[in-house]
C-alpha cells in the first residue's frame, strides 16, 4: 500500500508499524461510519488495523504534484516496480 504525499521531488519510503497503523486509522470518515453502522468495537478495531499493517508492505511515496511535472513521478515509482521484478 503506498500512501501519496506532496514534495519538491520523488522519493519512496517504506513505513515503520507504528506509523501504519496511524496511516491505516487517519481514515475519520470511514472509521465513524464503521462505528455507527455497530461494526467492530474500539479494540477489535485497532487489532484488525494491527493485523493489516503486520503483513502488508506500505510506504509513502512522495512527488511533486504540478500537472507539467507527472511524468516524473510516473518514471519514478516505474523504475521501483521495475527493480522489485529483478529483484
Amino acid at each position: 500500500m503506498v500512501f501519496l504525499e506532496r514534495a519538491d521531488s520523488c522519493r519512496l519510503d517504506p513505513l515503520p508499524p507504528a506509523e501504519r497503523i496511524a496511516r491505516l486509522q487517519d481514515d475519520h470518515y470511514t472509521a465513524m461510519l464503521f462505528e455507527q453502522a455497530g461494526g467492530l468495537s474500539r479494540r477489535e478495531r485497532f487489532l484488525q488495523l494491527a493485523g493489516v499493517a503486520g503483513r502488508m508492505p506500505m510506504a509513502s511515496f512522495s512527488r511533486p504534484f504540478e500537472p507539467t511535472r507527472f511524468k516524473e513521478g510516473v518514471r519514478f515509482i516505474a523504475a521501483h516496480i521495475g527493480q522489485q521484478d529483478r529483484s
